[in-house]
């Protein structure tokens, strides 16, 4: 009898298999600097039966306008498994012996179109929205049972507004208008929204923060307006090869090198001496203003 009551408590204790489902898919979220480079994102999926499909709709939306992503796009098209002949800045990371998907492994860039709204996209373009779609399909093997398995990363540039964007979900075409996670078993079924509805979803935020190039002229990192002291600064820089600079590329952020005080590009020279000697002593100001949106290399610096 003791046995019994044991057995029966013991019993109550111990979750049930959907009470441990986990069935998730998420997006790293992660904060950057403007103009940051290779920024590398990962999708991350849980799962608590085998399963040999999977499909995930993103589209990529600005919130902040002009705060997206930018440059030559990520993409991996044509390729089955461990064939990637068309590939860029996309990995896949199965963390299995043998490859998993042996039909389709494909990162694929395209518009919305059957039955899926448009949105005003034009294509993928860096210009918002975007869209692309995860797929994944097994042939003779399974993913087995995963928690938070890094099965895909792709990496990006981003653009020198400070803002957010978004990887979020959404209708691609007629055929993949959802998440995709189909069971393996027979007959197979889908854990997705279409289906059982189990899979929780979240989206990645890009969070762009705002770019720090410093005082004009304070070439000393003091922060303060430049002073005689960054005038001995700098021509120890130029004349003496002596490199006390603050290091602002260190933020990652800033396209001019500290030092080219009059933002036409390159190392500092004469020139940049001349234009902050003109600032502190007799408050000609030549100095680049606005650091951050400058396009070194043309002489380009706007004002405020």
């Amino acid at each position: 009898m003791r046995r019994k009551i044991a057995l029966a408590i013991l019993m109550m204790t111990i979750p049930t298999l959907d009470a441990m489902a986990a069935w998730d898919i998420t997006i790293e979220s992660k904060t950057v600097e403007a103009n940051e480079t290779d920024v590398m994102v990962s999708i991350y999926g849980s799962w608590d039966r085998e399963v040999s499909q999977l499909s995930v709709p993103i589209i990529v939306r600005e919130i902040t306008p002009g705060a997206f992503w930018t440059g030559s796009l990520p993409y991996d098209t044509g390729g089955n498994a461990l064939n990637h002949p068309f590939q860029h800045n996309v990995s896949w990371q199965w963390n299995t012996i043998y490859p998993w998907a042996l039909l389709i492994e494909e990162f694929r860039p395209d518009i919305p179109r059957q039955t899926c709204p448009t949105d005003g996209d034009v294509g993928y373009d860096g210009v918002s929205p975007d869209h692309f779609c995860i797929n994944a399909s097994a042939t003779t093997s399974e993913v087995a049972a995963k928690q938070n398995l890094a099965f895909c990363t792709w990496s990006f540039d981003v653009a020198g507004v400070a803002g957010t964007f978004e990887f979020d979900t959404a209708c691609f075409y007629c055929g993949v208008n959802s998440i995709y996670l189909i069971v393996s078993q027979i007959p197979p079924f889908d854990q997705g929204p279409l289906g059982t509805g189990d899979v929780t979803f979240h989206k990645g935020v890009i969070t762009i923060t705002a770019c720090n190039c410093g005082v004009p002229g304070d070439v000393d990192g003091s922060g303060d307006m430049p002073t005689p002291l960054d005038v001995v600064f700098l021509v120890q820089k130029v004349y003496r090869s002596q490199d006390a600079l603050y290091d602002y590329h260190g933020l990652g952020d800033c396209p001019f090198e500290n030092g080219d005080v009059n933002g036409d590009g390159g190392t500092p020279t004469p020139l940049d001496v001349t234009f902050l000697v003109q600032k502190v002593y007799k408050d000609l100001d030549g100095l680049c203003v606005d650091r951050c949106h400058g396009d070194p290399g043309t002489g380009y610096c706007p004002g405020p």
